[in-house]
Order: C-alpha cells, then sequence, then structure tokens
C-alpha cells in the first residue's frame, strides 16, 4: 500500500524523484465518542446491500465479523480496499541509496556519537490521547537521492505530515546471510527525517532468501522459516535506530492477505512471529511501541482472511498480550468514512456490530488503540468514479474523483480526532506512481505524476491545521 496485500517494490523511484526536485525548482513545492454517526447516504439507484448471491464479493454476516468485500470487481455497495498488484513490475532504475557505508561490525550499533533525539514527533490532542498523523509510502524513499529525498520529506512537512511510514526490508539489509548488515538506505530516510522532526515508523518484512522455507522460497512475502531469526533482525534494528528518535515499530504489512504472506495468510503463525519479535525489540528499546501489521480489508474466501476473523484468531494465539497497539488499514472508497454500511472497513473499527472495539474488549483489550497505518483512495482507474454526489454503487466504482478524495481527507481527519480509539492516521500516499489508468495503484497520491497538488493536498493541509489549534 503499499499497495495493497503487496507492494510493488519497483516504483518509477527516479521520476519521482526527478518530480520533486523539478518542482523545487520551480517553486511549487512550499517548505515549511466513536468513529462516526451514521451519515445519510447521497442518491444513487442501489443503497440497500445486497446478499453474497447477488454479487461476486459477498457481504458479511454481523457474527463472525463483518467482511469487507475485496474487488474482483467490487461489490455493489461495498467500499473496498484496492485490489493486489501481485507482481513486481520493473520501472525505471532506481538511484543509488544515500551514501552512508554499511557498519564494519556483524552485531549493529549505534552510528559514532549517536545519542537520543531532544526532540519528540508531533502528537496532536485527540479523544485516544494523542493523534499521530503522517503520510505512508512504497518502497520509494531509501531508492531516492538524498537531494530528492529532502524534498520529499520537505513537503511532507509543509502538508503538517508529523510521521512517515515506510518498509525497513530484511532482505535488503541481510541480502546474503545473517553475518552481514547494510543499514545505509535506511539510515539516509532516518537522518533526513529526524532533521525535520519527522517520526518513522518502519514496517519490518520482506523475507531473504536464505531466511525462507523450503517450501515457499519464491518470494520476499514469504514468512519467515524461523522467528528468531526474525526477532534477530528486529533487535538489531531497534538498537540502531531508538538513539536516532526511532521507538514505533510494525511488525509485517496485511499479514491476513495471502499475496503478503506467503504461502497464505495463517493467524497462528503470524501470532508466534510477533511472539518473538516484540520482546526482542523491547529488550533492545524499552521505551519501543510495538504494533501489528496493519490488516488489509477482505473477506475469507481461500486466499485471503477477513480482517475481523484473523484479528480474532491472532488473539486467541496470544498475539494481542505483546503488541502495544493494532494496526489497520480502514479503507473505505468508493464511499467516504462516514457513509454506515457493515461492509465499510472504516465503520468496522467501532460501529458495526462486530468492530475491532468489540473484538478488542472480547479478548481484555478494551482500552487498546487502532494505528491506521493506511488510508486514502485512488482518483483514476479502469472503471467509473464515485462522485461527492453520486456514488455510483450500482456501476461497481473502482476509484473515486478529486473532489471526493479531497472530502476524505477532510473527514478522516476529523474523525480520528474524535475517535476514543484511534491513535494513528497515515494517508497513502504522497504521490501518483504513474499515469496508467488500467491500473488505480497508479492513483491513491495527494499529487498527481506530475508533481501537481490534487484538491486532497490542500483538504489535508488544512485539516491537519484545524486539528492542531
Amino acid at each position: 500500500m503499499l499497495f495493497t496485500a503487496v507492494r510493488r517494490r519497483l516504483l518509477c523511484v527516479g521520476c519521482l524523484g526527478c518530480i520533486f526536485l523539478a518542482l523545487a525548482g520551480q517553486g511549487q513545492l512550499s517548505v515549511g465518542s466513536d468513529l462516526a454517526a451514521p451519515a445519510a447516504p447521497h442518491s444513487d439507484p442501489v443503497v440497500t446491500a445486497v446478499s453474497p448471491s447477488a454479487s461476486p464479493s459477498p457481504s458479511p454476516s454481523p457474527s463472525p465479523s463483518p467482511a469487507p468485500a475485496r474487488p474482483r470487481p467490487p461489490a455493489a455497495v461495498a467500499p473496498v480496499k484496492p485490489a493486489p498488484t501481485r507482481a513486481k513490475p520493473v520501472a525505471s532504475p532506481a538511484p543509488a541509496a544515500p551514501p552512508t557505508p554499511a557498519p564494519p561490525a556483524v552485531q549493529p550499533a549505534p552510528a559514532p556519537g549517536a545519542s537520543d533525539t531532544a526532540w519528540q514527533p508531533l502528537v496532536i490532542p485527540s479523544a485516544s490521547n494523542g493523534l499521530r498523523v503522517g503520510l505512508s509510502y512504497p518502497q520509494t524513499l531509501t531508492r531516492m537521492s538524498g537531494a530528492a529525498l529532502g524534498q520529499a520529506l520537505d513537503d511532507a512537512a509543509a502538508l503538517g505530515a508529523g510521521w512517515i511510514r515506510l518498509d525497513l526490508a530484511w532482505d535488503a539489509v541481510q541480502p546474503d546471510s545473517s553475518a552481514g548488515w547494510d543499514w545505509s538506505a535506511f539510515d539516509g530516510v532516518v537522518a533526513a527525517a529526524g532533521a525535520r522532526h519527522i517520526g518513522v515508523v518502519p514496517i519490518l518484512q520482506y523475507t531473504p532468501v536464505w531466511a525462507r522455507t523450503l517450501t515457499c522460497n519464491q518470494s520476499d512475502h514469504c514468512r519467515p522459516g524461523d522467528p528468531n531469526q526474525f526477532a534477530a533482525f528486529a533487535a538489531a534494528a531497534a538498537s540502531r535506530y531508538a538513539p536516532r528518535g526511532v521507538h514505533t515499530w510494525e511488525i509485517w504489512n496485511e499479514p491476513n492477505t495471502g499475496g503478503a504472506w506467503m504461502p497464505g495468510p495463517d493467524p497462528v503463525g503470524y501470532a508466534g512471529l510477533v511472539e518473538a519479535a516484540a520482546p526482542a525489540i523491547r529488550r533492545a528499546d524499552p521505551a519501543a511501541t510495538v504494533i501489528s501489521g496493519g490488516l488489509a480489508p477482505a473477506a475469507t474466501d481461500g486466499r485471503d482472511v477477513a480482517q475481523l476473523d484473523f484479528l480474532s484468531a491472532f488473539a486467541r494465539a496470544g498475539g494481542l498480550a505483546v503488541v502495544d497497539a493494532v494496526g489497520y488499514h480502514p479503507y473505505s472508497f468508493p464511499v467516504p468514512s462516514t457513509y454506515y454500511d457493515p461492509p465499510n472497513a472504516w465503520q468496522q473499527m467501532a460501529t458495526t456490530p462486530t468492530s475491532f472495539k468489540s473484538v478488542l474488549a472480547s479478548f481484555g483489550h478494551p482500552t487498546m488503540k487502532i494505528w491506521a497505518t493506511e488510508y486514502g483512495a485512488p482518483t483514476n482507474g479502469p472503471g467509473v468514479a464515485a462522485t461527492t454526489t453520486d456514488y455510483r454503487l450500482s456501476r461497481n466504482p473502482d476509484h473515486v474523483d478529486e473532489a471526493l478524495q479531497a472530502e476524505m481527507a477532510t473527514q478522516s481527519i476529523q474523525l480520528a480526532k474524535a475517535s476514543p480509539l484511534v491513535a494513528a492516521l497515515f494517508w497513502y500516499t504522497q504521490i501518483d506512481s504513474g499515469t496508467d489508468a488500467s491500473n488505480r495503484e497508479n492513483f491513491f497520491g495527494l499529487r498527481r505524476f506530475d508533481g501537481s497538488a490534487k484538491p486532497a493536498y490542500g483538504a489535508l493541509q488544512q485539516a491537519i491545521a484545524a486539528a492542531r489549534g
């Protein structure tokens, strides 16, 4: 999402970096209660949820958990998460990582002279005792030149984002064996973010070839063969970056989807990974906050596991006992977060009969918070667009227009600030990754591919400023 269940790790990063630099040169980048009451739906010929027999995407029942429709194509009324991109397309060559040398020692350690930061990332007063607002990135920042990275983060700071979320890829740090470490690319991002007082949330994932299982070795999305090896990597990362101000960690991304946790979702196996990694992180950094991997809106269909089903199974396996918060991706498009319908992933945080709130309470964690580590909507795609005046649900919209994206940006900040459950909201993402309208994954940005701002950029900027007061 991160482009949904499987992130595209090779994007046109060089192009994105050039866009930021070009815009900076042209002066176009400036530097510097529960979740919602049900909202009245917009006019549409179809506004009632359809049964599974009437739609290719099943509508959930309240028990054991409402499962949002996953588009193949989207259901008539169900807000959905973007369809996964299973392949890793090869784009233009990525720029070299910032020229920070890898540490020579086998065991990583803080850089010489490094000390803990005196500043703290922005936390906005909210009903949950503090809301973190940031941007979530595909794997682009670590491949940018230093200048392009600086311009991207200057733009994030001008937006009002106090945090960024991105991959800390295990297979990039230890590509060949457990005996060597290369932190250079991530070092550059942490340093650049710290210089702007932007907090960093690394996503620990991507299994190197040597750490995969014999039965799943074809992809870096394969689960680690030995949770203790992953835990050693997580502990090394926490040890290295805690003195540089990084204290929040997300373990994997969308583990409830078959494309992100291969060969298939396994809440018990994932809980075992978290149970190994979370204590290892805290031993390295007692101040650490550990978040479970953001769950994708999905239906239990043999390939994916619905988010509430997965959360319940993860809790039964003991996973909630070792995390500080749960990660979730409450994508609601083609409707806004306020639109009440059981498949609406945002509504499933607290409003639906079975929700994150009810599941957490039933397993003895009624005060545990949700980190919404991805939220957003694409503004182009192969199908029809939902608009602010007509969601076009009967026509199976697969994206929204730019005005509706802006409305969703404003509402998401307002609702997150008012929620006693939501502790973080990360917008996915900063800039479109392409212009090919056959793939809506290209269009989640607050900026278009040419760098020009969509209305959502200003809407989100104003909403963040209003939330800060």
